[in-house]
């Protein structure tokens, strides 16, 4: 495995449970967090 040190803010590879966060999210919510006040909108802000 190679390490990166100008890696910023990110990192590579994610950890599992990230991936499957980040999958969950797009799959069943989508919504941008602060931008509304209906369901999926609230779901992301609460993320």
């Amino acid at each position: 495995m190679a390490i990166y040190l100008d890696n910023a803010a990110t990192s590579f590879p994610k950890p599992e449970p990230v991936y499957r966060a980040v999958d969950n999210f797009l799959r069943n919510i989508g919504a941008s967090s602060g931008r509304g006040a209906y369901r999926k909108a609230l779901q992301a802000e609460k993320k």
